[in-house]
């Protein structure tokens, strides 16, 4: 019984794992397979409804051959496992131009129901989009609920903020501090120097004293 069930957990871990032949391109396709079936919760991808359906049971198959050829290190079919991985490939490209393509229309058409769907789908390239994800979502902040990636984006957006002013508080204190320091170093510096023309002051006026006094000495004889 403990053995059946070893190798149930051994063959659901496997399974779960990518295929290790051709993985360059396996994984883009396994990892974004779910991502792209979830597209058909979109009312603009309703039409590929039959496509992703087909799509996805196309990549399980493929997957299970993957995973088979990484098993048993078999060369055997490894040709026709990478031709199926490329058509696989530009189907999962198509998705990802289209959703970059509806991402777009969504904010010039100020849809907020498609944008954070999109953004949150995982297939948009959100680094690229960043700056436009964060001001779309400033300018409808009313209309869009602050969850999943968008969430994560905004909080690391606070998160450098936060980072940035505390750098230049930082920067700040150091200016402060040099300048301080600076000033010191200056008032010091007139103090030597007044004290100095101080101390020069005082010998001229004793030594004119000296010379008066020996003046007078000598006048005297």
């Amino acid at each position: 019984m403990k053995k059946l069930l070893f190798i149930s957990i051994l063959a659901t871990l496997l399974l779960a794992q990518n295929p290790k032949t051709y993985s360059a391109l396996g994984d883009t396709i396994y990892n974004n397979v779910d991502k792209i079936a979830k597209l058909q919760e979109i009312t603009s991808f309703n039409q590929y409804a039959t496509k992703i359906q087909q799509y996805s049971a196309d990549v399980e198959k493929t997957k299970q051959i993957g995973n088979d050829i990484s098993s048993k290190d078999a060369n055997n079919n490894k040709a026709d496992y990478l031709k199926q991985l490329r058509e696989l490939s530009k189907t999962n490209d198509f998705f990802i131009r289209n959703v970059k393509i509806s991402f777009e229309s969504s904010m010039k058409n100020e849809d907020s129901k498609l944008f954070s769907a999109l953004v949150n789908s995982g297939l948009l390239d959100t680094k690229q989009y960043k700056k436009e994800i964060i001001d779309y979502y400033l300018a409808h902040s009313d209309e869009i609920e602050s969850k999943g990636i968008i969430k994560n984006i905004l909080d690391n957006e606070r998160k450098l903020t936060k980072q940035r002013a505390a750098q230049l508080k930082r920067k700040s204190a150091k200016k402060i501090a040099q300048e301080a320091k600076i000033k010191r170093i200056r008032e010091k510096d007139l103090k030597e120097e007044e004290a100095l023309k101080k101390s020069l002051e005082e010998d001229v006026v004793r030594k004119k004293a000296e010379i008066l006094k020996e003046q007078k000495r000598e006048l005297g004889n």
